[in-house]
């Protein structure tokens, strides 16, 4: 293999190749991709094949010209790839000027390469001074302009868009959009830096081998800087596990890596030649032996005991207080786990005492509310009984007959959610579907209710209560106004929404406009006051209410 002589700074190279693949493996890994996934996807997969191009390009002593077009063909896609990331990742604010961007560059960047390629066929490899600074200062520029639209990013992103400071946002980021453009334009601050060195080493201003020295680390700062900004504020769910092998790799490889540069830097290229074969294995067999043995290494160590505190976390979340966690190593995590079992066991206590407190106030509640209640209407009803010869006096009293029982019905209702679950969908379902089949017994009105099992769903404070006054006043309009002889209720789940329908065949009445309808305004207004979808159908068949609840979804809170 004559052809093949790496040197020290092709390692660079390979190294770069190594982890920018492991980046890129990650990122193909991910589930639910967004579109700035496949964006960052893009420019580490040119990466990715340029740098290997690359490597076999600055380590043939042989002229491979159908690689080196390759290899700019795949440099040009990278710089493209970058652009448009920088303008799209997000949102793309201006999506004429990106397109007048992209076409500019690959205007001045593909007739450069041109020259260049021209160069390394015609002179085995030679390229001329001019044509070597040109492919640097375009890159340059494409750099420069994305920067400046991350930076134009920041702006827009930035909660203190009328007190905005660039130097703020850069140190203290306002939002998880900024601190990402922040690292992507420090990652292009950096790229720059390496095109300056490549014009300072085509000029010979520096030597080759602090050039690749330099280069390295620059390189390793760009991929620390995208791999963490990503991992930190991408909106896709992201891996602690990514975390530790990457910082491993990113640091184990940089030993590794410099030392041939050291070598080369000391002993001259004739005698480093050994060293660079070497490494050649050792850089790609130790990127595999990472990628592969860490993970095992921390899901045993570290993420199997976290997984069980996440998923204890996760059943106190659904309602399982009795949750514990047993891990008996005693170091961070072992304590993580003991606070936990502590915690929960704090929330059982004061769960008990809060449900205590709720029995006590509804018992009492009852005994008292309930008794004085029925104490009005006995007395209303000797009343009643005592001045039977005054029309005027009876209707008074019927009245307040009437409203003791309205305010004892009332104050059921107030009781079941004050002593039940009655954040639960389905504790509401089964409560409205028992006063339904009571209250319709009372007109032979047949009914029905028909509902879905809802998981892990909880409503709002008060939402279950303001839903039974809203479907008894509902019930009521069917009896008062439809003509209906049947009446189906209906419940269904989904993820965030849970949905409720009365149904009846009968006919619908249109309201008197000289006189408001309260119960149908009074039915609106809840909806609006709580935030509940509220919807009217009618129909030839019937009429249909339908009321949309937004609700917590637990196994969605992590």
């Amino acid at each position: 293999m004559d052809w093949f002589q790496p040197t020290a700074g092709t390692l660079t190279e390979l190294s770069i190749t190594c982890t920018g693949l492991v980046f890129l493996i990650y990122l193909l890994r991910l589930k639910k991709k967004t579109n700035d996934c496949y964006l960052i996807i893009a420019i580490y997969s040119t990466l990715f094949v340029n740098e290997s191009l690359a490597f076999i390009v600055e380590s043939s002593t042989r002229s491979i010209l159908s690689i080196a077009v390759l290899q700019l063909i795949f440099d040009g896609f990278q710089f493209i790839s970058i652009i448009w990331c920088s303008y799209c990742v997000y949102q793309n604010i201006y999506p004429r000027e990106s397109l007048v961007s992209i076409l500019i560059y690959s205007s001045l960047f593909f007739p450069a390469a041109y020259f260049w390629l021209r160069d390394y066929a015609l002179f085995d490899g030679h390229i001329s001074l001019l044509h070597v600074l040109s492919i640097p200062a375009i890159n340059t520029m494409a750099l420069l302009l994305a920067t400046i639209n991350y930076f134009r990013k920041i702006k827009a992103f930035s909660v203190n868009k009328y007190s905005f400071s660039l130097t703020k946002e850069l140190v203290h980021p306002s939002s998880r959009e900024v601190a990402l453009f922040g690292g992507f334009a420090l990652s292009l601050v950096t790229y720059i830096l390496i095109e300056f060195l490549v014009v300072l080493l085509a000029l010979q201003i520096i030597r080759g081998a602090f050039f690749y020295f330099l280069m390295y680390l620059l390189s390793v700062t760009i991929l620390i800087t995208v791999s963490f900004s990503y991992f930190n504020y991408a909106r896709e769910q992201t891996s602690f596990q990514a975390k530790l092998v990457g910082i491993t790799l990113f640091f184990i490889l940089g030993l590794i890596s410099i030392i041939p540069l050291i070598v080369y830097w000391v002993k001259g290229n004739a005698e480093s030649e050994i060293y660079t074969k070497v490494f050649v294995v050792v850089i790609p067999l130790s990127t595999l032996l990472i990628s592969f043995s860490l993970p095992l290494l921390f899901r045993l160590t570290i993420l199997k005991p976290l997984s069980k505190i996440v998923s204890g976390v996760q059943s106190v979340i659904s309602g399982d207080l009795i949750a514990h966690v047993d891990i008996e190593i005693n170091d961070e995590i072992g304590r993580l786990s003991q606070n936990f079992n502590k915690m929960t066991q704090s929330l059982r206590d004061g769960m008990e005492q809060l449900n205590n407190m709720r029995e006590t106030i509804a018992t009492d509640f009852h005994d008292q509310t309930g008794n004085m209640l029925s104490a009005i209407t006995r007395q209303a009803s000797l009343l009643k009984a005592r001045f039977a010869d005054q029309p005027e006096t009876q209707q008074i009293i019927d009245s307040i007959i009437n409203n003791s029982d309205s305010l004892y019905e009332s104050s059921q209702d107030f009781l079941w959610h004050l002593n039940h679950d009655s954040d639960n969908p389905n504790e509401l379902f089964n409560y409205l579907t028992g006063y339904g089949q009571l209250y319709y017994n009372q007109f032979d009105i047949a009914f029905s209710s028909t509902g879905e099992e809802c998981r892990s769903l909880k409503f709002e404070p008060f939402a279950a209560l303001n839903l039974i006054f809203i479907f008894k006043e509902a019930m009521t309009n069917v009896v008062k106004h439809s003509g209906a002889d049947e009446v189906e209720f209906k419940m269904h789940c989904e993820d965030q929404v849970v949905s409720f329908a009365l149904m009846d065949n009968g006919n619908w009445k249109e309201s008197d406009k000289t006189r408001e309808h309260y119960g149908l305004c009074n039915m609106e207004r809840r909806c609006l006051k709580n935030t509940f979808g509220f919807s009217l159908i009618r129909q030839e068949t019937g009429t249909q209410i339908i009321i949309r609840v937004s609700v917590k979804n637990l196994n969605e809170i992590l």
